[in-house]
């Protein structure tokens, strides 16, 4: 019993000595048009095309999340993968708790889920496959989802559909994003909706749905529309 006692404080002791030398940061993935954040489902005005673009539906993985100096990375997330779900606040919120002296300059991350977990079989929480975002074990997860509807998509509907997706060569989707920052405990990071539409034309681009060159080239629109605010 003594012994149990003794490795009961021990345990205590170790867990606050761990949180006294850590800090919190949290970082917000806010999706937003034209500068200004939005909640999902919504419609917003296409400035460009002069009609509205109804967005009901926006998820994404994140993974791999570093903090970088100088190209070196001074901290990384052990088990980091996340899905963002912009239906879902809190998904959107990431909570880390990193140590306190360190300094960094830059945040980097990757937008999809690598290929050594897309073969590594069933998996579970944010990549458990009934969360929707995981196609068949050869074509692996949805890294980037995106849907809505455009009167200018010639579908069903109007309805417009990116799965974004693959992991195996040459249609690999998977893709790193950086972002200079000033450290903080609190960081939002905009999601540029307006930025996604302004590359494609709706008429022409508007269901894609396997990996391949189509997916690739969408993937890396997406993975510019981050930015630190």
């Amino acid at each position: 019993m003594k012994k149990l006692v003794l490795l009961f404080i021990y345990l205590i002791c170790s867990q606050l000595s761990i949180n006294a030398q850590n800090k919190p940061l949290t970082i917000n993935f806010v999706p937003s048009w034209a500068g200004q954040p939005i909640d999902i489902p919504s419609s917003q005005f296409d400035e460009k095309n002069k009609d509205s673009i109804q967005i009901e539906s926006l998820r994404y993985y994140l993974s791999n999340i570093q903090l970088v100096k100088k190209n070196k990375v001074v901290w990384s997330e052990q088990n980091s993968y996340h899905l963002i779900d912009s239906e879902s606040a809190d998904s959107q919120i990431l909570k880390l708790a990193i140590p306190k002296k360190i300094k960094y300059t830059t945040l980097r991350f990757q937008l999809g889920i690598d290929s050594t977990t897309n073969v590594s079989g069933a998996m579970g929480g944010d990549l458990d496959p009934t969360k929707g975002m995981f196609w068949s074990w050869n074509t692996g997860y949805i890294n980037f989802k995106l849907e809505g509807s455009n009167q200018r998509c010639p579908t069903r509907k109007n309805q417009y559909q990116f799965h974004l997706g693959g992991y195996a060569y040459p249609n690999a989707s998977i893709q790193q994003v950086e972002l200079k920052v000033v450290p903080s405990a609190d960081m939002v990071v905009g999601v540029n909706l307006d930025q996604f539409f302004d590359q494609i034309n709706l008429q022409e681009q508007n269901s894609t749905m396997t990996p391949g060159p189509e997916t690739q080239h969408l993937i890396q629109i997406a993975k510019e529309i981050f930015n630190v605010k």
